[in-house]
C-alpha cells in the first residue's frame, strides 16, 4: 500500500499542493484548511464547483451531513454533506475531515458549507439522530396528516414516557415531516449521507491526498454517467418521478372528484374526503404540500380539468 499510495504523514506533506492543484483544475472549488500553531494539520473542507452550482440552480433546498471514522493508519472523522437529485440519486455536495466529531469540528465544517452553498430560502439540513422506540417515531416522523402524527405521539406517552420528552426537548420541527416548517420532501433520514460513506469505504483508508483524490474520482464518475443517462434520455421526466406518479395515477383511476369552486375539487377516497386546490398546488392529505409532488388525490382532480396538465406520458397512460 505504501509503494502505491505512500505514507500516511507524506501525504499530509504533500496537501498544499494537492488543494492548489485541485482548485487550479476546477475553478470555483471552494477549499478550506487549518492548521494548529504548529502547523500541523486539523481541519480541512472541500465542495468542487461542479457540485455547487448544480445546488444553486436545480437541486431541491436540503442538505443532508453525516460523520464517519476514518480507517487504517488514518485517524479522525470524514464528514460529508450531501442532496438528492432529481432522480432521487445521491449528489455529493461537500467533504471534511476533523480529528474528531466533536462540537468544534462539526461548527467548522457546518460554517464552510455555509460559505458554499449560502443560505437558499426554505433550506433545510438533516442530521442523522436516534433516539429509539423505533416504530411509534416511524410513524410520528412519517406522518403526512396532523392527526396521524398527535395519534404516534399519544401512543408514545403512554408507552415510552422518557422517549416522548425527549423528543419533544429535541423539537419536532427538526424530525417529524408534518410539523417541519419548510419542505423535506422525500428525505427524512440521514441515509443518502450514509450511503455516500459507505461507497467510499476503501478510500477512508488510504493516505490523505490519495483519499481525496479517490473521493473526486467517484464523484467525477457518478456525475459523467448521468449526464450520459440524461442525454440519452428524450423524457422530461426522471424516471423515478416518472415511475412514483405512475403509481399515484394508479391509485387515482379508484377515486370519484366533484368540483366544488375554480380550481377546488373534493375527492372520495377510500372512504375519506379529501379538498385539493390545484391553483394553491394543496391537498388535505399534504401529501402535495410537503412533497411538492402531485398526490393520487390532486391527479384525481387535475383529471377532470383541461387546464392543468403533468406533460409527461406515463408507463399507464397520459395525464391531462
Amino acid at each position: 500500500m505504501e509503494m502505491i499510495y505512500g505514507r500516511v504523514d507524506d501525504s499530509f506533506l504533500l496537501l498544499p499542493r494537492y488543494l492548489y492543484a485541485l482548485r487550479e483544475a476546477n475553478p470555483g472549488t471552494l477549499i478550506g484548511l487549518e492548521v494548529d500553531i504548529d502547523c500541523r494539520f486539523k481541519h480541512l473542507f472541500v465542495a468542487l464547483a461542479a457540485s455547487i452550482s448544480p445546488f444553486y440552480f436545480h437541486l431541491r433546498p436540503v442538505i443532508v451531513v453525516d460523520g464517519t471514522h476514518l480507517k487504517g493508519k488514518n485517524s479522525g472523522i470524514l464528514f460529508v454533506a450531501v442532496a438528492k437529485d432529481g432522480n432521487e440519486a445521491v449528489f455529493p455536495l461537500a467533504i471534511g475531515v476533523g480529528p474528531i466529531e466533536n462540537d468544534e469540528s462539526w461548527k467548522w465544517f457546518m460554517s464552510h458549507l455555509r460559505q458554499a452553498f449560502g443560505e437558499p430560502e426554505n433550506l433545510l439540513i438533516i442530521k442523522g439522530y436516534r433516539p429509539g422506540v423505533a416504530e411509534l417515531l416511524c410513524q410520528a416522523a412519517y406522518a403526512y396528516e396532523q392527526s396521524n402524527y398527535t395519534r404516534a405521539m399519544s401512543a408514545m406517552a403512554a408507552l415510552k414516557p422518557k422517549a416522548y420528552e425527549k423528543l419533544l426537548r429535541v423539537g419536532p420541527e427538526k424530525w417529524a415531516r408534518s410539523q417541519c416548517p419548510v419542505s423535506r420532501y422525500s428525505f427524512l433520514t440521514s441515509n443518502a449521507a450514509k450511503s455516500f460513506n459507505a461507497r467510499l469505504l476503501w478510500a477512508r483508508c488510504l493516505p490523505i491526498c490519495s483519499m481525496l483524490e479517490a473521493i473526486r474520482l467517484v464523484i467525477e464518475q457518478w456525475f459523467n454517467d448521468r449526464l450520459a443517462a440524461a442525454q440519452e434520455s428524450d423524457e422530461n421526466l426522471t424516471p423515478e418521478a416518472k415511475q412514483k406518479l405512475s403509481a399515484e395515477l394508479v391509485k387515482s383511476r379508484r377515486y370519484t372528484a366533484k368540483r366544488t369552486t375554480e380550481g377546488k375539487y373534493r375527492i372520495r377516497a377510500s372512504g375519506r374526503h379529501y379538498m385539493v386546490d390545484l391553483q394553491e398546488q394543496s391537498c388535505e392529505c399534504n401529501e402535495f404540500d410537503l412533497d411538492q409532488m402531485p398526490c393520487s388525490h390532486a391527479i384525481a382532480a387535475m383529471r377532470r380539468t383541461s387546464q392543468w396538465r403533468i406533460t409527461c406520458t406515463l408507463t399507464t397512460g397520459a395525464v391531462h
